[in-house]
Parts: structure tokens; C-alpha cells; sequence
């Protein structure tokens, strides 16, 4: 089984990086391939709503903005299981979560 951990803080020792950390091995303890991403290590942006919000995004299936989110969104398709880690503020997640979700 192939699990893809993605943690959104800007921080590399917090509260975010620990439950990542601990989903991890969590993970590779019931013997999954583990790769873990720290989202803010790449430039993903917003999405831009091209096409009045029907760009290639829906058709084809990918975005037609060229950033970090390709390499990424391949990446979660192949994945058995997805674990998304995101710090809460202001009762919502990260910025950077709710760019790739």
C-alpha cells in the first residue's frame, strides 16, 4: 500500500510536523511505502477559475496553471491512501491546504 502524507505548516517543528510525523509511522508501522510532503515547500496557488470556473480542470482533468500542484496531483492519484495533515485557524484550515484541495 502506497500512502502519500501532505502537512500544511509553515512550520518545520510544530504541532503539524508531530501528527505528521506520527501519521508516518503509523503507516510505515502496519508496512506501508510512506512518502511525506510538506505543502508549503511547494508553490501551489490558488485556483485561477479559468474558463468561468470550467477550464481544463474539467475536461481533462488537469490544471492548466503550471505549478506545483501537477507533480502533485500525480502523485495523490497513485497513492492508495491519502493522509492530509493542516493546522485549524480561525476555526479553518491552512491557506496553503485549502489552495490544493
Amino acid at each position: 500500500m502506497e500512502v502519500l502524507v501532505i502537512y500544511t505548516s509553515p512550520n518545520y517543528d510544530g504541532l503539524t510536523a508531530a501528527c505528521s510525523a506520527a501519521a508516518v509511522e503509523g503507516a510505515r508501522a502496519a508496512g506501508a511505502e510512506v512518502e511525506e510532503v510538506r505543502l508549503n515547500d511547494l508553490a501551489v496557488g490558488m485556483c485561477e477559475a479559468c474558463g468561468h470556473g470550467w477550464g481544463t480542470c474539467q475536461q481533462q482533468h488537469r490544471c492548466q496553471v503550471l505549478d506545483g500542484f501537477q507533480d502533485l496531483h500525480i502523485k495523490t492519484c497513485a497513492a492508495d491512501a491519502l493522509i492530509l495533515v493542516t493546522p485549524v485557524y480561525w476555526g479553518e484550515m491552512s491557506e496553503s491546504a485549502k489552495a490544493f484541495t
